[in-house]
């Protein structure tokens, strides 16, 4: 069982637009912690959707708590080429989940996140 059988996804979903919240951080990333010098946006692509993939499974839970069983998906579900390292990775995740609740300085909560109901979540059709 991989590290995606660790942690169990909430019934209720959030809907966000991935391409805008990319532009967002397109626009600020050099001004951001996590951004080293030489780096180029693209390189922080695969590690912005991760943290807002599990953003979106799992953002009833504390993300400290999640962190561990995260690090391990992180390493389970992206290809070694597209990790940074875990101690930037987990700025970048924390990040996006910050930005996701509306606590980035000066910034609010982006207008295309969405709470849906997804009861059906997780079950098969028959």
């Amino acid at each position: 069982m991989g590290p995606n059988h660790a942690m169990r996804a909430d019934s209720c979903g959030v809907v966000v637009d991935i391409e805008a919240e990319l532009d967002f951080w397109r626009q600020r990333f050099r001004k951001w912690p996590f951004h080293r010098r030489g780096l180029s946006f693209d390189t922080y692509v695969p590690t912005l959707k991760f943290g807002y993939d599990c953003y979106l499974l799992y953002h009833h839970h504390d993300l400290d708590t999640l962190l561990p069983a995260l690090q391990e998906r992180y390493v389970y579900r992206l290809p070694a080429i597209q990790r940074l390292d875990w101690p930037r990775s987990q700025s970048i995740i924390r990040e996006a989940w910050r930005r996701m609740r509306g606590e980035l300085d000066g910034e609010q909560a982006p207008i295309s996140l969405t709470t849906v109901d997804t009861p059906d979540i997780g079950k098969q059709a028959r």
